[in-house]
């Protein structure tokens, strides 16, 4: 199994130099066992950027944990506000919501792979939102757009860039990278980002609020899970089904717009039965969609 210091790494990676999927990604990937990623948007392009070459991390069992934010409208907050000690259920209508129905090949392939990851249970997603000094929600994403991969033999790479969607689809991104190795970090910059990011898992970062959506984010990416193109690695036997009849229905009390009805009432239609092809995977734990 290589490790990260066996990689030929680049300073920096730039979109139409390098190739950022086969060049960094995927080989950090497959040295990896732990890949810690603040992603932005919980939308499908900006999940599928977060999820770049994201299927070589099966290959090492290996897990990730994703950082990413919501689009708040200010209805929204007023949603969060009314179900402020259980957000989460509020958060998964918001959610859905964002993730639009897709065509783009790339961008489904991408979705495919991360949702096998939370199927076998290797994909953990947070959700940060902002928050005001006196603790309600606020407008606006956590925007940060950084990663750390990890080897099991304690050495680490990070990176940070920005990542900027282009009108039409001409051009998925345009992005640049920054790239440093713990082995060759005199400054600490490695560990620093380690740092940020475990505050930012773990809830301590001033004006955000942390919010656990692994369960919920199961479902969600449920949709764009293929049952006939597992990544290498992982093993569709090990995936439990759930029984039928599970369908998404929004928590009580959320008053929806009706293009929210609309995007609701797709993924309703869909359910939970992956690509309308085969029941979905719910762990076992949990139990209707939105209960």
């Amino acid at each position: 199994m290589p490790n990260l210091t066996d990689l030929p790494l680049q300073l920096t990676y730039r979109t139409g130099r390098d190739d950022l999927v086969h060049g960094f990604f995927v080989p950090c990937l497959e040295a990896a066992v732990l890949y810690r990623r603040a992603a932005g948007y919980f939308t499908s392009s900006g999940l599928a950027l977060a999820a770049r070459g994201v299927a070589s991390l099966a290959l090492r069992r290996g897990r990730m944990r994703l950082i990413v934010s919501p689009h708040l409208e200010p209805d929204d907050c007023a949603a969060l506000e009314r179900a402020h000690d259980t957000p989460a259920a509020c958060l998964r209508t918001i959610a859905a919501r964002s993730l639009a129905e897709i065509e783009d090949a790339l961008i489904r392939d991408r979705l495919n792979a991360l949702a096998w990851l939370a199927a076998a249970g290797l994909l953990e997603i947070k959700l940060a939102l902002r928050v005001t000094p006196q603790g309600s929600y606020a407008r606006g994403l956590f925007h940060a757009k950084t990663g750390v991969f990890s080897d099991d033999r304690g050495h680490h790479v990070s990176f940070s860039g920005s990542a900027n969607e282009t009108a039409g689809g001409l051009v998925e991104n345009f992005e640049h990278l920054d790239v440093f190795r713990s082995w060759q970090d005199l400054e600490g910059r490695v560990q620093a980002a380690i740092d940020d990011f475990e505050s930012l898992w773990t809830g301590q970062v001033p004006g955000l609020s942390i919010i656990d959506f692994s369960q919920a984010s199961r479902v969600l990416l449920e949709r764009y899970r293929n049952p006939d193109q597992p990544p290498p690695g992982i093993d569709p036997n090990q995936v439990r089904e759930p029984g039928p009849g599970a369908t998404l229905t929004p928590p009580a009390g959320l008053e929806l717009r009706p293009y929210q009805k609309d995007a609701v009432r797709a993924w309703s239609k869909a359910g939970v039965f992956g690509m309308a092809r085969r029941p979905a995977l719910l762990p076992a734990s949990a139990g209707a969609a939105w209960a």
